[in-house]
């Protein structure tokens, strides 16, 4: 009878050594499990961080872009005041011309009467 509880405890240890081995192998496993994804959340998260540089970067640029952009309104307006402003002068100026050629015709008429 003690022999036969002795049989039972030794494979009730051994069963018991088996499992002990197989949860040991399983816990090998998660570990190396959980250190993969420690290492692959680790390259995502530099990946992140490098991203968002990048994007910080871009936004920068992008935002130095709309200021150059506004810049160059601001000076095509600029510019569409001064050519208004020429065209104008020119308009201007084209009107005396005619005038004094007018006048000059007028007086080269009065000189031309008088000779004769």
């Amino acid at each position: 009878d003690k022999d036969d509880d002795i049989e039972t405890l030794k494979q009730q240890i051994k069963q018991f050594e088996d499992d002990a081995m197989q949860k040991q192998s399983l816990l090998n496993m998660a570990q190396t499990q959980q250190q993969e994804m420690e290492a692959t959340i680790g390259e995502k998260h530099s990946v992140i961080n490098r991203l968002e540089a990048e994007l910080e970067t871009v936004s920068q640029q992008f935002a130095d872009l709309k200021l150059q952009y506004s810049s160059l309104q601001d000076d095509h307006q600029i510019l569409s005041d001064v050519q208004e402003t020429l065209e104008y002068q020119k308009r201007e100026l084209d009107e005396k011309i005619d005038e004094n050629n007018k006048d000059m015709q007028k007086l080269q008429e009065k000189i031309n009467a008088l000779n004769e």
